[in-house]
């Protein structure tokens, strides 16, 4: 049995507007059989292949929840999660909860990439949020793709990308990550 995944992107047409304030619930995996649909309960325990999901900035985002949704929901035997540029998208509560059910996440972050230090980790500039990113950071500290830190399980490692002072962000080197552009070139 083969699954696809019934979602529509747009990718690097300028003619498609992006959508706005799309949610994982909005945009969620529907698996469908070479043979017609299935319900959950039908996949739930039979998906026996390793499962990996991956995004980069808001997609970026949108992969923790699908990766969480997919292992609640389908019970796969493995799951990993690698994100590129991914911004917080919950507090330290919720970054535990996704290492516990997802303990092979990895969030590559590219020197000084603006994106994943938002929204900001404290409530300096939002009361009341206390903003934090699941681990692990793997960041690439240099502009050779073999300059890489793996930094440590707690998610916010002081030396790795937080290191940096916050008026040092990059929306540069969001646009690259592992030598690859992440970003549409302009037609000329």
């Amino acid at each position: 049995t083969s699954y696809a995944v019934d979602a529509n992107y747009p990718m690097c047409d300028s003619a498609t507007p992006l959508p706005e304030q799309d949610t994982w619930q909005q945009t969620r995996l529907r698996a469908r059989s070479t043979g017609g649909e299935q319900g959950d309960e039908e996949l739930e325990g039979k998906t026996k292949c390793k499962v990996w999901v991956t995004g980069h900035s808001m997609g970026g985002a949108m992969a923790v929840f699908c990766a969480l949704d997919i292992k609640i929901r389908l019970k796969p035997t493995f799951i990993g999660l690698h994100t590129f540029g991914q911004p917080r998208v919950g507090n330290a509560a919720f970054a535990a909860f996704v290492a516990s059910t997802i303990p092979n996440a990895m969030r590559v972050v590219h020197q000084d990439d603006v994106v994943p230090h938002l929204p900001p980790m404290t409530g300096a500039y939002i009361p009341l949020t206390n903003f934090h990113h699941n681990p692990t950071e793997v960041w690439q500290t240099g502009t050779e793709d073999s300059e890489f830190r793996l930094c440590d399980a707690s998610g916010e490692d002081p030396h790795c990308s937080n290191s940096l002072p916050s008026w040092d962000r990059s929306v540069e080197a969001h646009l690259w990550y592992v030598g690859w552009p992440m970003h549409c070139e302009t037609p000329a």
